[in-house]
């Protein structure tokens, strides 16, 4: 008689008890990811889409003294390909690239910066999932 077993982990990772997972099942992307980092504060909501795609907006912002108005922010959206957990967007002037992994999400900006964001803006930074729900279409789009 043939068994057949399924492999049924549960994945303990920073202090964060994750869903059970099937060998070799990919996590899931989709959710909200929040990074505090001094002044440095962000946000990055992620849906994932049929044919290995996301659909993302990412917002930062720099908080020199906000009671004089020295904030700054920048901020980018769209739809971008996932090769395994990788997703990079191509912005004018800056590239974004976004490693998932399945409670956090590594943002790297490479360019200009000074494209992306006003003065001190910096979205690099290691993203913590703080949602697992899909987020809603203004979130995921917010000048429309």
């Amino acid at each position: 008689m043939i068994r057949a077993s399924i492999l049924v982990t549960i994945i303990i990772i920073g202090g964060f008890l994750l869903e059970p997972a099937l060998a070799g099942q990919a996590f899931v992307l989709t959710g909200r990811y929040d990074l505090k980092n001094g002044a440095q504060q962000g946000t990055l909501y992620v849906k994932e889409l049929p044919g290995k795609k996301i659909s993302f907006s990412i917002q930062s912002e720099w908080i020199g003294d906000a009671k004089m108005g020295n904030v700054n922010v920048g901020e980018a959206d769209g739809t971008v390909p996932v090769a395994g957990n990788v997703a990079v967007y191509k912005g004018t002037g800056f590239k974004l690239t976004f490693t998932f992994s399945p409670a956090t999400c590594k943002v790297v900006l490479s360019g200009e910066p000074s494209t992306y964001g006003g003065m001190n803006v910096d979205p690099n930074g290691t993203y913590r999932k703080t949602s697992k729900s899909a987020p809603t279409k203004e979130q995921l789009n917010p000048e429309s």
